[in-house]
């Protein structure tokens, strides 16, 4: 009975009440909008990271400096992939060697300082999804003396597919070593900063420039990020039983342009979302209040007739709430079908600065992203309509039935 009083009372002032709800409404679906599209950007982020340079795990030879993220050669790398590949959840298992140096084109051109890459290409293939060939033929492990430049320092050397280049590099003596290699192809990252100084190679190729059989590190990508932690446990005690002296690092241990991401977009969500709820509280507020003028009258009736001041409150509470629980739900349906539309317009945003390709606008739905803003505007709803029911609840009887 309580809740048919309390909406037939909202339904007495239709006007009112429908400035309110449609207040309630918009804010709910902003909060929806923005709420999916910083899910959307994280989770859109995370997968690019991961499949483009981090992959979900990395294990590095100790010791491992945190600072630097320097480590030691790690020479026994395939007997370390035999046993990360049986692990539960893994995917895919590559080894990587980190290169850096010089690279010219014969005697054409200037030397230009490069940072390269080994891999192994079957396994990177999957490792790095994200990153894109522009030209050219795939890398293959038999063809280890050919290369994948960077778009922009292709551009820079004047090659393309098929030219020939020369790299200079550093043995684990330190002694000078170079090496002939044929462009294969020219890749991109999307970033402009990496396009200008990447260098890609099978990992045989890379560990004759460097005089070594050894590995950088090993890059595991998994199933399911949300495995992430649990394979890492399970590695590391796997490791710990065959007495191997590794460094396990999650993705999000490495990320750190990730981190600071998701601290600018909480931030944001934060004062947009005290902003939006501001706006409710007031709307509502004022609601209840020019509410309470009109039925001055009508609530002494109430307390003669024997109503109590708690029946009041709740009765005038159960308003609010509501009016943010309808408020929140028609704002939720606005804003899920908001979302449906402009994914279906796969519009593409303009490179951010530094990057070299634009991104999709989306938005990312899920069961907490449509609760929480309908909850959150129910109880802010129902805070309030507080202060007024507080009010009305203490009302004087018979100067209530003397106002006019």
């Amino acid at each position: 009975m309580l809740w048919k009083i309390a909406l037939r009372n909202l339904l007495r002032n239709k006007r009112r009440t429908g400035f309110s709800l449609a207040l309630v409404v918009i804010v709910t679906m902003g909060l929806v909008l923005f709420n999916a599209f910083v899910d959307y950007t994280y989770t859109g982020l995370r997968e690019t990271m991961i499949r483009s340079q981090l992959g979900h795990l990395q294990i590095f030879q100790r010791p491992y400096d945190e600072v630097t993220g320097q480590s030691p050669l790690m020479h026994d790398y395939k007997s370390v992939k035999d046993i990360v590949s049986t692990s539960e959840h893994v995917a895919i298992v590559g080894a990587r060697l980190n290169l850096q140096g010089l690279i010219t084109k014969g005697g054409e051109a200037e030397s230009i300082s490069f940072i390269g890459l080994g891999v192994e290409p079957e396994a990177e293939s999957y490792l790095s999804t994200f990153r894109t060939t522009v030209e050219g033929d795939p890398l293959r492990s038999d063809r280890p003396f050919a290369v994948h430049l960077g778009r922009g320092l292709a551009a820079q050397l004047s090659v393309v597919p098929g030219d020939w280049v020369t790299i200079l590099g550093t043995t684990v003596d330190g002694v000078i070593n170079a090496l002939d290699v044929e462009v294969a192809g020219t890749v991109t990252l999307g970033v402009q900063q990496m396009d200008n100084r990447y260098l890609y190679m099978p990992i045989q190729g890379a560990q004759s420039l460097i005089s070594s059989d050894a590995a950088t590190n090993i890059v595991v990508l998994l199933d399911k990020t949300d495995h992430t932690r649990s394979v890492a446990d399970q590695i590391e005690q796997r490791f710990a039983k065959e007495h191997l002296d590794l460094k396990i690092k999650r993705w999000d241990e490495l990320a750190e342009y990730y981190r600071q991401v998701v601290s600018l977009y909480s931030r944001i969500f934060g004062v947009v979302s005290v902003i939006m709820l501001a706006i409710v509280i007031f709307s509502v507020s004022n609601t209840m209040s020019m509410s309470l003028m009109e039925r001055i009258q009508e609530l002494g009736t109430l307390r003669a007739v024997g109503a109590t001041r708690p029946y009041l409150m709740k009765l005038l509470v159960t308003e609010g709430f509501l009016l943010g629980l309808l408020g929140g739900l028609a704002g939720v349906l606005v804003g899920v079908c908001a979302c449906q539309f402009i994914n279906s317009l796969h519009v593409v945003m303009p490179p951010a600065p530094g990057m070299t390709r634009g991104y999709p606008l989306g938005f990312r739905l899920g069961w907490s992203i449509l609760t929480g803003p309908m909850l959150l505007v129910a109880s802010t709803s129902v805070l309030s309509t507080l202060l007024p029911a507080w009010r009305g609840s203490r009302i004087n009887i018979v100067e209530a039935l003397r106002y006019v």
